[in-house]
């Protein structure tokens, strides 16, 4: 009896050895083809793909920024790809031959992006500093919304966030491909023999990003005399700072979200969800008639109440949403005295009263683009972006309730800052 068993235990272990290595060969190379591929625009003596940093567990995206040296590479340096995108906005189309000899900063970027609005501040000051020294600076927007690819949009963001550096429309992901990039922001510096030698995804490390270009530059120019680095520019970036655990970035469309709703609603057809639950924290439910997208939902209208809810109970300092104004929002829009902020007024934006706790807003935590309008609390949806809501004096769990009133109104995408400097 005992022959057969060990025979049996050793072929079972043959079996598990061969499915490990079946797996573990599989998960290797469908990461280098997947996770980060490597496209022709990498040459045959680039910086391997496997040597750019992963994202872990537990460790935060400002630390995954790092210096390279020449010397420590063993000759593989990843060379900078062409730049060919789908337009350019503040400068012509930009050749190999423009930036020769220059300090090149490509910064990924997509203006509803809340990570990578928070760091254009730092990023227009450094061409502002260093555009006469030999920087150049590339922001290649890569959008991540169906709409963030119209040029208009993105003329109307660039003009509103004043942004004068040359930026490049990367609608088909082509560049952010060549680069092997996973990430919104994600900058990457490279040295005037088109070398990459610093890359960071994510906020934070300023001070560093700019001490590295300032290192770059004076390998052009050894006598160069620079100023200090830039200071902390918002509160949240200054020494001390706490960052807190609050609700993870919320998607609200079926390629990406998660409904809290049971019900048997079908992707792309209007269905009148009903919210009459207790609610999850962390997860949005719906109440209303409401269109799920791939990407968002969008609010359809209906006779039984003259608006559709969205509620979520959330964990933050600061609460964004990325909204759509309708396509073809009526005119005579109308609804019942006393239960709308714009009761007998005429209005073609897409209009959405915001209530936090049960209460309308006070001006107290009203977020930047928040009005008071008849004593409620809305925002007026009148151009494709980030909107700012909410402005908490600390972190603690709150319930969230949107009511639309505006059938066509989208919703695609909610974040929650998480960090503050903490109370004398």
């Amino acid at each position: 009896m005992k022959r057969p068993a060990l025979i049996f235990a050793g072929l079972t272990l043959l079996a598990v050895s061969f499915l490990f290595f079946t797996v573990v060969y599989a998960v290797r190379w469908s990461g280098k083809r997947v996770s980060n591929p490597q496209p022709s625009a990498w040459e045959a003596d680039a910086l391997p793909v496997e040597l750019l940093p992963q994202q872990e567990w537990g460790k935060p995206r400002e630390s995954l920024a790092s210096i390279i040296s020449t010397s420590s590479t063993r000759g593989k340096i990843m060379n900078l790809p062409s730049i060919k995108g789908t337009a350019w906005l503040n400068s012509r189309p930009l050749t190999d031959s423009d930036l020769k000899g220059k300090v090149v900063l490509v910064d990924f970027w997509d203006y509803t992006c809340v990570n990578c609005i928070r760091t254009l501040p730092y990023i227009k000051e450094w061409h502002r500093r260093y555009k006469d020294y030999g920087l150049l600076i590339i922001g290649v927007h890569s959008p991540e919304f169906p709409f963030a690819k119209e040029i208009e949009n993105v003329e109307r963001a660039v003009k509103s966030f004043e942004l004068s550096y040359p930026i490049v429309l990367d609608n088909n992901f082509a560049i952010w491909r060549s680069f092997g990039n996973s990430y919104w922001p994600a900058k990457y510096i490279f040295d005037a023999n088109r070398r990459l030698r610093y890359y960071h995804f994510g906020e934070g490390e300023y001070q560093e990003t700019e001490r590295t270009i300032q290192a770059l530059l004076k390998e052009i120019t050894p006598s160069l005399n620079l100023l200090p680095t830039v200071e902390p520019i918002k509160d949240t970036d200054v020494p001390g700072a706490v960052c807190y655990p609050v609700t993870p970035e919320l998607y609200l469309g079926y390629e990406r979200g998660r409904i809290g709703n049971q019900e048997g609603w079908t992707p792309v057809r209007s269905f009148n969800f009903h919210a009459d639950r207790a609610i999850i924290d962390h997860i949005f439910y719906l109440d209303g008639w409401f269109t799920v997208l791939a990407y968002g939902v969008r609010y359809v209208g209906g006779k039984e109440k003259p608006y559709g809810r969205l509620f979520l109970n959330y964990q933050g300092y600061e609460v964004n949403l990325v909204m759509h104004p309708p396509e073809d929002a009526p005119s005579d829009l109308k609804v019942e005295e006393g239960s709308s902020a714009i009761a007998g007024e005429k209005r073609t934006l897409g209009l959405v009263e915001v209530y936090q706790d049960g209460k309308a807003l006070t001006p107290e935590i009203m977020g930047e683009h928040i009005k008071l309008i008849n004593g409620f609390s809305v925002v007026e949806v009148g151009v494709p972006q980030m909107y700012n809501l909410v402005k908490n004096p600390d972190v603690r769990l709150h319930s969230l309730e949107l009511r639309f009133l505006t059938p066509g109104t989208e919703a695609y995408a909610f974040t929650f800052t998480s960090c503050a400097l903490p109370p004398n």
